[in-house]
């Protein structure tokens, strides 16, 4: 299994899958990764960057990591070596080039008797806008804002059990008009009710307990700020791991907060 994660070297064994990956899927491998890695490697002989000649047209081998593009080197007997381009020089500099110049790209090639996709350079620098815009999305998803992060920054126990009820007196509590059997939250040690409000569409919730408005705040922080499509799919209960929550709360506590999250998913 290739790692998902950045990795500085690769085992053999992840080497050799990779090597016997399809072509469609090597073609995958470059463009996930080098996304993630934020380089692209090719290989430099004594007269410049390694290229096929493909027909009418020139093409240039490229590699999501140093250690494949090195075992290309080896296997192929290549007089050269490996080198790293920085995913922003590649994209803003060296794909406009080759478009210009028409020159296509394979997409982490093996061997001669092995089948290698080609991309032309336009076709790569919209593959990799599109996985760089998701990046920044998932990135701003996962930003802990205000009332969070102060939790995660909180030293000890009294000074995140003040933290928690600063943020509990900012909830904007559910009216009590709306506080009814259909609002309220199965399964809370301490009365819950969630709802959307009439004028905005924004979610809105009210307890007795100081703690859990306080968590409340936490969650709805957060869930409002995200489309009904992206709150059905982030993970709540990482996000308030990460401000230290799982840590200070009880168990009975614990199971209703999850019943909470599982209501404003529904929502």
């Amino acid at each position: 299994m290739f790692p998902e994660t950045v990795a500085d070297k690769l085992s053999d064994a992840v080497i050799e899958q990779a090597m016997k990956l399809s072509a469609e899927d090597r073609q995958e491998l470059v463009v996930s990764y080098i996304a993630k890695a934020n380089e692209i490697w090719m290989v430099q002989g004594s007269e410049g960057f390694v290229m096929f000649e493909g027909g009418e047209s020139v093409q240039l081998p490229v590699f999501p990591h140093h250690d494949l593009a090195q075992k290309f080197v080896d296997i192929n007997e290549i007089e050269g070596q490996c080198v790293n381009i920085t995913l922003d020089e590649f994209t803003q500099t060296w794909l406009p080039g080759l478009d210009k110049n028409g020159v296509e790209l394979v997409m982490f090639p093996t061997t001669s008797d092995v089948e290698n996709l080609v991309m032309t350079a336009d076709d790569l620098a919209s593959e990799l806008s599109g996985i760089k815009q998701g990046i920044e999305i998932m990135s701003s998803l996962e930003t802990l804002l205000p009332l969070a992060s102060s939790l995660a920054n909180a030293k000890g126990w009294d000074d995140f059990t003040r933290t928690l009820m600063l943020a509990g007196k900012s909830l904007v509590p559910l009216p009590a008009e709306k506080r009814s059997a259909e609002t309220e939250v199965e399964g809370c040690e301490s009365p819950v009710w969630l709802a959307t409000s009439d004028e905005q569409g924004s979610l809105m919730a009210y307890s007795p307990s100081k703690v859990i408005r306080g968590v409340l705040a936490v969650l709805l922080e957060k869930a409002n700020e995200l489309t009904p499509q992206q709150r059905s799919e982030f993970d709540f209960e990482r996000y308030l791991s990460r401000c230290q929550l799982e840590r200070y709360l009880s168990q009975s506590r614990g199971n209703g907060i999850k019943s909470v999250i599982a209501k404003l998913k529904g929502i």
